[in-house]
């Protein structure tokens, strides 16, 4: 979904800019992209958040099980 909304900017900047330019709407499109990929970030972020998490918990666990042979 992110990949064809990320698409769908690139096709109206590279294609329409001029279009763009024209009906003073540059503020509106660079506005609505920068807060586009400011979501994209923060969706990036947690995601990267609970995968340490998870590997965090992993390690744990393991350290648990090596801990209770010894």
């Amino acid at each position: 979904m992110m990949k064809r909304l990320f698409r769908v900017f690139a096709h109206i900047y590279h294609s329409h800019s001029k279009e763009i330019v024209a009906l003073e709407l540059e503020q509106e499109l660079n506005t609505s992209f920068m807060r586009f990929m400011e979501y994209v970030q923060s969706l990036l972020t947690c995601a990267l958040t609970h995968a340490k998490m998870v590997t965090f918990c992993f390690l744990c666990r393991d350290i648990v099980q090596f801990c209770g042979k010894v």
